[in-house]
Parts: C-alpha cells; sequence; structure tokens
C-alpha cells in the first residue's frame, strides 16, 4: 500500500501545476458505472434463459453449465466490489 501512497504524492504534486482540464482524474471503474450495472444484470438474464435453454436441450449435462456460469456472475460482482472498495480508498488520500 505504500505504492498507492507514493504514486497518489506525485499525482497530486503534477496536478497541482495544472488547470482543471489537464489534471489526473481518478474515475470508477467500468463494472461500477451504469452501464456495467445493466451489462452485469442482463449476463444474469442471459445465463437464465440459456440454463433453461440447456435443460430443456440436455437435462443430464445442465448443472455443470449452470455452475461455470453462475462462477463467471460471482466473479464480476466480487470484482465490482473490490474496485469499488479501491477507488473509496484511493479517494481518501488525497
Amino acid at each position: 500500500m505504500l505504492t498507492i501512497y507514493i504514486f497518489r504524492f506525485y499525482v497530486n504534486k503534477y496536478n497541482s501545476t495544472l488547470n482543471e482540464e489537464d489534471k489526473i482524474a481518478l474515475n470508477v471503474g467500468f463494472l461500477n458505472t451504469k452501464k456495467g450495472t445493466i451489462i452485469m444484470y442482463s449476463q444474469i438474464g442471459i445465463l437464465l434463459f440459456g440454463f433453461i435453454f440447456h435443460l430443456i436441450m440436455h437435462p443430464q449435462s445442465s448443472i455443470f453449465t449452470l455452475l461455470v456460469g453462475f462462477s463467471l456472475t460471482i466473479q464480476l460482482f466480487v470484482k465490482r466490489k473490490d474496485d469499488k472498495k479501491m477507488y473509496e480508498y484511493i479517494s481518501k488520500l488525497s
């Protein structure tokens, strides 16, 4: 975490010499934006549709499909949470 402090120090030092439009700005990650949230919830809808379709066509292997899709979706939500936590942490440094 020391490297974050050092990096933030130099970003603040650089920003202090510039006008507002040329400064380095801290932005939230894509998954925490409105578009990212819509995409993640759309992915859940597509996953459910795909699971139901797969259940009808190949019921013997449908649980594996559900687990793979569910685990990929959960990873995105965990990444979103971690990105938001890191954004808030770095925002408090300035």
